[in-house]
């Protein structure tokens, strides 16, 4: 059977979905290639930093809420957005679900799809 840590690193490395997790503050600990090409920055100078360390906080906020709300309910959410990346308007499914972090503690996890029908 395969290194399943290197396969999956692999995966997510190359899918063009957008895949992350963040702590329980909302701080980006994972953000695959994906996202950090979108956000214009790399994956690990997202680690730490929040939604509103890439956007401003009025595109920011819908993502906090809903960041939240999970961590609230322990229940998925899927999340239509956009934002607006040099001018451009990305529009988004968001499918957030709680997860547990190794250190034991909750997190938000997520995989985003660029919606190509807008």
């Amino acid at each position: 059977m395969a290194d399943v840590s290197a396969l999956m690193q692999s995966v997510l490395a190359g899918t063009d979905a957008h895949v992350y997790v963040k702590d329980s503050n909302f701080h980006f600990v994972y953000g695959n290639a994906a996202v950090a090409r979108t956000l214009q920055t790399t994956p690990e100078q997202m680690i730490g930093k929040a939604d509103v360390d890439f956007a401003d906080e009025q595109s920011a906020f819908p993502f906090r809420e809903a960041d939240q709300r999970v961590l609230a309910t322990g229940k998925p959410e899927v999340l239509l957005t956009e934002i607006f990346v040099n001018g451009e308007r990305l529009a988004f499914e968001d499918r957030k679900f709680p997860v547990q972090l190794p250190d034991g503690s909750e997190g938000v996890g997520g995989i985003a799809f660029l919606r190509r029908d807008q």
